[in-house]
């Protein structure tokens, strides 16, 4: 056994060298020097560090109106999302970004555009936030899609308040908060393609993430690939700062992107399925619905898997869902 000094670290090595390299020692050799003592700034070890505070917990929704178009087109599925961060998340306060006019407004809360708008226009923690719904990104090129307006308008929102964000179809399997207390600046999900997603995030205001994803955007976007402004500009930052202490965290599917948008599972998974029983039979319109709780050791069996059909798949495993 042979004992070294190297990088004023001290080693053991097996075997025997006839001309031992220079800064062999003896195993009575004094200490080699404190190897932390020459480390400094971002490389020195942080011991007993403390973090900003937390992510907010708000909850930004983003529903922009096509021109001409002036009045909401709510439908349950947009209940449900919100009704759903509310009973696991409980916001302090939902920010709806959106550029719908103060009439069209006024009339989805009094129940002039149909139940599903006057009900999300009247959740107790929603605040209005007026956005302009933009049409030319900074390098010129024109902004035709709707989903791509809403693009830039999220990035904006998460950028100046910070919280959480919401596709207005994802719908919530649990409490989101505990990703908010993590540490971490920017908490991001991966789709099973391999690209972080925009279709649900989490960060700080003001945050590295948003602040280069609000610039970027603009200078990337050409209007014909859907996703280099977004998902692509996303991925490619996003890996750059996942380097930062606590600056971004990138989650793996299925934790936030549990299915992609193609493929025959996806597409049976949406599909209509008259093989099992509706959970909402035998209920008529403003029945209340039953309170649903499952115990640990009734929940999805994969030694039973044979017993459900095809289309079915377990998602214990990711807090959010979407419902297109």
């Amino acid at each position: 056994m042979m004992y070294h000094t190297t990088l004023n670290f001290e080693v053991y090595s097996i075997g025997r060298s006839e001309n031992p390299p220079e800064g062999i020692l003896s195993p009575d050799s004094p200490p080699s020097p404190n190897p932390w003592k020459g480390l400094s700034g971002t490389h020195a070890p942080q011991f007993n560090k403390t973090y900003d505070a937390q992510i907010p917990n708000i909850l930004n929704l983003v529903y922009l109106l096509p021109l001409g178009v002036d009045s909401f087109n709510f439908t349950f599925k947009e209940v449900l999302t919100i009704y759903s961060a509310c009973l696991y998340s409980n916001p302090d306060i939902i920010y709806l970004h959106t550029n719908a006019p103060p009439a069209a407004i006024n009339d989805a809360r009094s129940g002039q555009q149909g139940k599903w708008n006057s009900i999300i226009l009247n959740t107790p923690q929603l605040v209005i936030k007026h956005a302009e719904s933009p049409s030319i990104a900074d390098n010129g090129i024109e902004i035709t899609h709707m989903e791509h307006k809403s693009d830039f308008v999220r990035v904006a929102a998460l950028e100046e308040y910070g919280g959480m964000y919401l596709d207005m179809d994802a719908i919530p399997l649990r409490d989101l908060r505990p990703l908010l207390e993590m540490g971490f600046n920017t908490v991001l999900g991966r789709q099973v393609n391999g690209e972080v997603m925009s279709g649900n995030f989490f960060g700080k205001a003001g945050c590295k993430f948003f602040t280069r994803w609000k610039a970027e955007m603009h200078e990337v976007y050409d209007n014909e690939a859907w996703v280099t402004h977004s998902n692509i500009a996303m991925t490619r930052i996003a890996k750059q700062l996942a380097r930062v202490d606590r600056e971004v965290l990138i989650m793996e599917p299925p934790i936030l992107g549990p299915i992609y948008w193609s493929g025959k599972a996806t597409q049976a998974f949406y599909g209509v399925h008259g093989d099992v029983e509706s959970n909402l039979d035998g209920f008529t319109d403003g029945a209340v619905l039953k309170d649903f709780t499952e115990n640990v050791e009734d929940q999805w069996d994969e030694t039973k898997k044979k017993d459900f059909p095809e289309w079915q798949n377990d998602y214990s495993d990711t807090p959010e869902k979407r419902l297109r």
